[in-house]
């Protein structure tokens, strides 16, 4: 992907919980080690790179790091913002921002980033909307589909073009190598100094590193790249809000006034986008305090291949994903579906695996679930989210993923756009094949996926039907062999071998084709007495909420 039009966007969250729960993560399977949840900003001690600032804040003979364009990292301003700021202010603000961000990051601002405020009505003219090329939208459809996040009768693009036009608070353009920040008052200037931190943080990366890289095209693989970009970020960002909070800079940190809660056009579509900014930061605190900042430079030069080394650190540089060799075997009353400068196919990744589990929980308040909802957040021991890492995205159903191809269909020159789809996943061993195996069948019969026992099919595969009027209406055949599981999608029983030839099962004679009970389940998150503490196509990157969103949408669900 090109520099042209990318924008990296960020948003503030106040995380309220109930207080009280302490909801501690089952441990994972095999050797595997959880990021630790931290509920302390991390130590950055800015004396380890920043100049001392004069006790008179005059400015230094020479260039050094913490004092950008006359101001300090720890100067006062002077001024605060209970009637706005005015564009002086502004220009002061976002100087000693820049000092702020040189004095943690131990990197230097190379050249001027302008920085600009708009209202909220205005981001939403000039976002426009979204019209990808048919081919796009189809598949961003089909894989939202088969995630059961969004149903058949719903636009996932446009479901994630209102997430980030309500959520975002600002963003980098790298065409531009400009801030923008976006303020709820009208005609009022209000600066979230946090926010600013943020923004600018990516022109520094983009001064420092470049985002040429921006060319990974599988939804694993853009997950894994945004846990370094905005990990990176957000690490430096705690350190910077834990400074504010403990009264460490002399100089005030501006917030805006509080803001009005939003609704997400859709909640599991933006757990899944936030998994590189709950996973990231602890990603980058592990290597920080194993080689400080050199060795999060020298990541720039080995981005990670997949978001299982964010979700697991240790196995950055070692994990290898072994992909399934699914191919086409479609016929010729199917045509795949090829994404503009994207394969025809696509690598979901373990995150997307998991949130396509927890979600019916989450949607319900666990009236139907496959995995408890309450496993995705993590507390800490006073029973508030953990800021660093607020949300789980690991668990036995999923995490033996080694490796997944997915590839959709839809019927040539068909005006709906009716879809189907493949899915191969692959796993360590049969074992973990199995677990997930047990907890999709599961995920189907919440969605009231019928097993049709009329149609016999080898060993532990299975058809299911979701009856046209429901969400997610179709068959799906389901096996696994071996280390592997396969799914196929198909409007009709008689339809899956079009879309896929290697689909197997026997209609058996004088058999009526009846729901049968679900002997699936569901698949509750043990907590243990010894149990750790748990820790597609996107160019506008969801971070995280101005007020209680996910969690206040689970607990008014839940009550």
């Amino acid at each position: 992907m090109g520099r042209r039009g990318i924008v990296i966007a960020f948003l503030i969250v106040v995380f309220v919980t109930t207080g009280g729960v302490l909801a501690l993560a089952d441990p994972v399977a095999g050797d595997i080690e959880r990021n630790a949840t931290t509920t302390d900003p991390p130590q950055l001690g800015i004396e380890t790179c920043a100049a001392e600032p004069p006790a008179d804040f005059s400015d230094p003979e020479e260039d050094v790091l913490g004092w950008y364009d006359g101001y300090w990292y720890n100067e006062p301003l002077g001024f605060d913002q209970s009637d706005g700021l005015t564009d002086d202010e502004l220009d002061a603000v976002v100087a000693r921002t820049k000092a702020r961000v040189e004095a943690l990051r131990c990197l230097p601002f190379t050249k001027p980033v302008d920085v600009s405020v708009i209202d909220r009505e205005t981001f939403l003219d000039q976002r426009g909307t979204p019209d990808p090329a048919r081919d796009t939208r189809l598949f961003e459809n089909a894989r939202a589909q088969a995630l059961f996040l969004v149903n058949d009768s719903t636009d996932a693009v446009q479901v994630e073009a209102d997430n980030r036009g309500m959520a975002v608070l600002g963003y980098y353009s790298l065409a531009s190598s400009e801030v923008v920040l976006i303020s709820e008052a009208d005609g009022t200037l209000f600066v979230n100094e946090a926010t600013l931190a943020h923004e600018l943080g990516h022109a520094l990366q983009d001064q420092h590193f470049g985002f040429e890289v921006w060319n990974r095209n599988t939804t694993d693989m853009r997950l894994a790249e945004l846990g370094l970009i905005e990990g990176d970020v957000m690490f430096f960002q705690r350190a910077f809000e834990g400074h504010c909070e403990a009264g460490a800079w002399e100089g005030m940190c501006l917030e805006p006034p509080e803001r009005e809660p939003v609704e997400l056009a859709n909640v599991g579509l933006y757990l899944l986008s936030f998994q590189p900014y709950s996973d990231g930061p602890s990603f980058i605190e592990h290597h920080y305090e194993r080689g400080g900042w050199d060795a999060i430079d020298a990541m720039y030069q080995r981005f990670p291949d997949s978001a299982k080394e964010i979700i697991y650190p240790e196995r950055y540089g070692t994990f290898e994903t072994q992909p399934p060799s699914l191919t086409d075997r479609s016929d010729t009353d199917w045509r795949r579906i090829s994404p503009t400068r994207h394969p025809p196919y696509d690598q979901l990744g373990e995150p997307s695996l998991f949130v396509s589990l927890v979600y019916p929980g989450l949607e319900s308040g666990d009236e139907r679930y496959v995995i408890e909802s309450d496993h995705v957040f993590n507390r800490g021991p006073d029973g508030e989210l953990d800021p660093m890492n607020p949300y789980n995205y690991s668990h036995p159903a999923t995490d033996g993923w080694v490796g997944d191809r997915f590839m959709a269909y839809t019927e040539p020159d068909d005006p709906g756009d009716s879809i189907a789809f493949t899915q191969q996943i692959a796993f360590a061993d049969a074992d973990h094949a199995s677990q997930y195996l047990h907890a999709y069948q599961r995920l189907l019969e919440v969605h009231n996926g019928e097993h049709l026992e009329g149609y016999a099919v080898p060993e532990q595969g299975a058809i299911y039907r979701i009856e046209d009027g429901d969400d997610f209406s179709g068959v799906y055949w389901v096996q696994q062999a071996g280390d592997t599981v396969t799914v196929v999608h198909a409007p009709t029983v008689g339809e899956l071998t079009s879309v896929h030839a290697d689909v197997e099962y026997t209609d058996v004679p004088d058999t009526t084709l009846t729901p049968t009970p679900g002997e699936v389940t569901p698949t509750p998150s043990p907590t243990p007495a010894d149990a750790q503490p748990g820790f597609a196509v996107l160019t506008t990157v969801l971070v995280i909420l101005t007020s209680l969103l996910l969690l206040r949408w689970y607990l008014v669900r839940r009550d």
